[in-house]
């Protein structure tokens, strides 16, 4: 049953379900406490341990029967069915002596399903085991080669040596040769079963192997895509994608600040503690600080900047367990706050109505208003706990944007950071202003990818 789990889930995330190591733990010990046999209780177990996202109800449901249906051997013919009694039990006398002659059980066991006692996909699964008879895919071998090396591997040419043997004997008896062929027939039929049973077990492996090999170069090419190469409307197709970068993120933050926690000792707490010691310090208590930043996130969404700033925010929002408070901020010709929106509407669907809450057009790129605008209007968004995040390439088609104003932000908050997607020789043209930005702000980092995008991000979790 571990293994038809293991199987199962490399299945799912063939099929781009995500599931974790600690999921897949969860199911099997899931199973630990109920009856199998119960094939209802098995899928409710799996389905609440396994799926997270109603989207994957479906690839569930359509896979689940493939691995815990009812098992049932594939219908077969019976060779020899047609015989006269005598010779029926001659047939059957001399299957039997073979049967009997051999130490090898999944030998016997291979001839019975080839003589029509057919085998369930389980059965055939544990003598391909037992014979260790599945190709290793991962080593490229083509399907039809890795095939005939699964049917080899299970003993099929030597149970139709001895069969053949058996048939000889039979004719030499003096059966009908019509007969005869209708026998023969009937094995090649049979033959034919197990071998197609066999075929969807390595091309299944095959499958998984592929998928997982698939799935990391796309995730490898994803990470490693420059921002420009995307649309806008792509940004949903990768959720999953960023929602995996964010568990990685997620996990490593939480795992710093832990060990952040235990620093400081409180004297207080200590001594207050420790009164049931006479004072002595046993145990010591620490000042807990909460150590998650608070975000207040500035994105250019003008027709370049739109799939950066979706990726930056849809990040952003995927680590908000390790964040204080996050208020985002859309900027274009004009600035808006969309805090609701993220509030009121899940992360994907908020960045596709981001551009309705601005003004803006080709060239109208405004930084330097919108930040004067940001100050006036929205200055509590901002405290010394607060670090400022701006994603933007730093151009402004309608003026220079003012030094003052990167000043006062700067003394009003923690921490003043630019994320530009652009590299740094493009920063100099007509129009942008990273020479005056830079020397304003904290900290300036290229984040053409999203891999650099997330070693950016990652460093506001370091403490």
């Amino acid at each position: 049953m571990d293994e038809r789990l293991i199987a199962f889930i490399r299945a799912l995330r063939g099929r781009e379900v995500r599931v974790s190591m600690a999921e897949s733990i969860d199911a099997l010990r899931a199973l630990e406490q109920i009856d199998v046999a119960e094939r209802g209780a098995v899928q409710t177990a799996l389905q609440s341990s396994l799926v997270k996202e109603r989207a994957d109800m479906a690839v569930f449901d359509e896979l689940f029967p493939q691995f815990f249906g009812v098992d049932a051997p594939p219908p077969m013919q019976t060779p020899g069915g047609g015989l006269p009694d005598d010779g029926a039990a001659q047939l059957e006398q001399m299957l039997q002596e073979l049967l009997d002659s051999l130490d090898d059980e999944a030998l016997e066991r291979l001839i019975e399903a080839l003589m029509g006692n057919g085998m369930t996909r389980a059965e055939l699964r544990d003598m391909m085991q037992q014979k260790d008879a599945m190709p290793d895919m991962s080593e490229g071998l083509p399907l039809s080669w890795a095939m005939r090396m699964a049917i080899d591997g299970i003993g099929m040419p030597i149970a139709n040596e001895m069969l053949q043997m058996v048939l000889d004997r039979l004719r030499q008896m003096g059966v009908d040769p019509a007969q005869m062929k209708q026998i023969e027939r009937d094995l090649r039929e049979n033959r034919a079963t197990i071998a197609q049973q066999v075929a969807e077990m390595v091309q299944a492996e095959q499958g998984a192997g592929k998928a997982d090999e698939d799935r990391e170069v796309k995730r490898d090419e994803l990470l490693d895509r420059p921002f420009d190469q995307f649309s806008f409307d792509d940004v949903p197709t990768f959720r999953r994608e960023v929602s995996r970068l964010a568990a990685r993120l997620r996990s490593s933050a939480a795992l710093r600040m832990k060990r952040a926690q235990r620093g400081t000792p409180d004297i207080r707490r200590t001594v207050r503690a420790n009164l049931r010691y006479q004072g002595i310090p046993l145990e010591l208590r620490y000042i807990k600080k909460d150590l998650r930043p608070k975000l207040t996130v500035i994105c250019d969404v003008s027709g370049s900047m739109r799939a950066a700033a979706a990726f930056m925010l849809l990040l952003v929002y995927a680590l908000q367990d390790q964040v204080k408070r996050t208020r985002p901020f859309v900027y274009y010709r004009t600035i808006a706050d969309v805090t609701k929106d993220f509030q009121e509407l899940r992360p994907e669907a908020a960045i596709q109505i981001l551009p309705d809450r601005i003004q803006g057009g080709p060239y109208q790129t405004s930084l330097g208003s919108c930040l004067t605008t940001f100050l006036k209007d929205h200055s509590g968004a901002v405290d010394r706990t607060t670090t400022v995040i701006f994603m933007g390439d730093g151009d402004d088609h309608r003026g220079v944007p003012r030094v003052e104003d990167f000043v006062a932000l700067r003394k009003k908050a923690h921490k003043v950071l630019w994320f530009n997607p652009e590299p740094d020789w493009r920063w100099y043209r007509e129009d942008n202003y990273m020479h005056i930005i830079k020397p304003q702000v904290d900290g300036v980092h290229v984040v053409s990818t999203l891999r650099e995008l997330s070693v950016a991000i990652d460093g506001l979790f370091r403490v």
